[in-house]
């Protein structure tokens, strides 16, 4: 992140306008998806009252890795994404772990995000 920032530190507006639209649009499906869930840790039957940076990062990455239309796809199956999202976060502790300490490694960053993207591509048909 610092790197990004300092190579955009003069950015033009056109590309600001991209990076700002391309985080409008993970946002709005992050919302759709997951809700006031999104960006937090299922615990317990429920969801902790706090997002975190790590969920952060897993969710809005992952999220733009896909198109348009495959986003809506799967908005449109939600449910199982939520469900899914639980099972990961609850059933493997490396993804648990990796989104809840050192969340700033390179490799727990590239691990949550390529996970988290697993998961959104596997409910596409």
């Amino acid at each position: 992140m610092d790197e990004y920032m300092m190579d955009h530190l003069h950015a033009n507006l056109g590309i600001l306008g991209d990076a700002k639209g391309a985080f409008e649009r993970s946002m709005h499906f992050a919302e759709q998806i997951w809700g006031e869930n999104a960006f937090k840790r299922p615990v317990d039957g429920g969801w902790r009252d706090l997002m975190i940076a790590g969920m952060y990062d897993a969710q809005m990455i992952a999220l733009g890795g896909f198109s348009d239309p495959q986003l809506e796809e799967i908005v449109s199956k939600k449910h199982h994404v939520v469900t899914k999202t639980i099972d990961l976060v609850q059933g493997d502790e490396t993804f648990d772990e990796a989104i809840r300490t050192a969340t700033n490694t390179p490799s727990r960053i590239r691990f949550r995000v390529q996970r988290m993207g697993e998961l959104l591509g596997s409910v596409l048909v």
